[in-house]
């Protein structure tokens, strides 16, 4: 799921294939992408959708699933512009360069490739994570960050062909935010948990355990990036808020939005507080 500027549309992608263009205000729908499974003929994807992005212009939309199609929309005409083959396995992750023509897109072949939006061509594979890249998030110009099922999360240099390496040793890393330049959140499902980071130390500052109910997991988190408000959605069918203290560089809990059917597997806040 992710907003269009403006905050009155928002693109959504499901396990039947299909994309879907929300209107907020109405609640209408509309067919971006009719795709149908197992059926390589059809002009959508064939298996389910994993990851979408939208361009911060909010014409470009790019998609990524279990067919391991990256697809190329435009959202203004909403129609299908290209289709590429390039990963070997699900792709997991997408996401728009802040300030050029590049898009990046990660999968569970471990691979992280880099597109020109302009060119329509790819340009770049790297290689880091020794098993699924499961997030990623974009920095900076040039720069992205990735979590995968091996507990790291990598920063890319993209252009420079470096990386720095972040290792956590006792929690998964299943969700990454992004909370201002010098801090970032990961998520373990599996823990039930969220470590707070800094960029210049390689582990956690900070653990919060418990944020949803006992026996149940973690599932999403998002974060209103350059404040100190992060979220999270669980199998408990509750969104819980959280501020992040900047100088203690501690995570304390808010309050919990109750009331969802279901289990909170995606989340994002509006683009109007980023």
């Amino acid at each position: 799921m992710e907003w269009l500027p403006g905050n009155r549309q928002l693109v959504s992608g499901s396990k039947d294939c299909s994309i879907l263009l929300w209107d907020v205000e109405t609640g209408k729908k509309t067919e971006l992408g009719v795709g149908r499974k197992f059926d390589r003929d059809t002009k959508g994807h064939f298996d389910e959708v994993c990851t979408l992005a939208v361009s911060d212009n909010g014409k470009y939309l790019i998609s990524g699933g279990k067919d391991r199609l990256v697809r190329v929309w435009d959202l203004h005409n909403q129609k299908l512009i290209e289709s590429f083959l390039g990963h070997r396995d699900t792709i997991t992750a997408c996401q728009f360069d802040k300030e050029n023509d590049q898009f990046y897109t990660a999968a569970n072949d471990r691979c992280l490739k880099v597109w020109n939006l302009r060119a329509m061509a790819p340009v770049d594979s790297h290689y880091g994570h020794l098993s699924d890249v499961l997030g990623m998030q974009k920095y900076s110009k040039d720069r992205i960050m990735t979590c995968g099922l091996d507990r790291q999360v990598i920063f890319w240099k993209v252009n420079e062909d470096s990386e720095l390496l972040y290792r956590n040793t006792e929690h998964y890393t299943d969700t990454l935010n992004i909370v201002t330049p010098q801090l970032f959140l990961t998520g373990s499902h599996t823990d039930n948990c969220l470590d707070l980071w800094t960029m210049n130390k390689k582990r956690p500052l900070f653990t919060l355990g418990g944020c949803h109910a006992s026996g149940t997991h973690l599932l999403s988190t998002d974060t209103v990036h350059n404040s100190d408000i992060v979220a999270t959605g669980g199998f408990d069918g509750l969104v819980n808020l959280y501020k992040v203290d900047k100088e203690e560089r501690t995570i304390a809990k808010l309050s919990s939005i109750p009331g969802v059917q279901g289990c909170v597997n995606s989340l994002k806040f509006s683009k109007i507080n980023r």
